[in-house]
């Protein structure tokens, strides 16, 4: 027990150190010490001002080329490089000639995509983005990408 009283009085003590440093910096931020300067400062002062004033700044202006720079580009510039830009290549034809129909009024290529599905088509109409331009016997001509483009019935021997 006597320990814990011991301990107690230190605890207090404490508590009493710290509330008159709390206070004295109250006192010192309310009541400020108004310090008188000596003539021997004042006159180093307004030489350090004096010195300070004759010393001359160029305007912001003088600097507008080095703000204008991109720091963040290289230091150098690279050499261009010579970029060959090749068409994409044409996609091919994915349509084949299985025959034609020719009646007068009713003039058909028949013709088998890549998926195999077989349509009769007339002219000017397209299948697979290959428009039918002309068809004749055992032969169809398409348009595909600006290219014209002769079909033949395969396997047929022509007498």
């Amino acid at each position: 027990m006597v320990g814990f009283q011991r301990h107690r009085r230190l605890l207090v003590a404490a508590d009493v150190i710290l509330g008159l440093g709390v206070l004295g910096c109250l006192v010192g931020f309310l009541f400020p010490v108004d310090v008188q300067e000596s003539p021997r400062d004042a006159l180093a002062r307004e030489a350090t001002q004096a010195e300070a004033m004759q010393t001359t700044i160029k305007p912001l202006k003088n600097y507008d080329i080095i703000f204008a720079r991109d720091l963040r580009k290289p230091l150098y510039d690279p050499k261009p490089v010579n970029v060959v830009k090749t068409p994409p290549p044409k996609p091919p034809l994915t349509v084949d000639l299985l025959g034609t129909v020719l009646e007068d009024g009713f003039t058909y290529a028949i013709l088998k995509n890549r998926s195999g599905k077989t349509s009769f088509v007339p002219i000017g109409e397209s299948l697979d983005g290959a428009e039918v331009t002309k068809i004749e016997k055992n032969s169809a001509t398409v348009s595909f990408h600006g290219e014209s483009i002769v079909l033949k019935v395969k396997g047929k021997v022509e007498k």
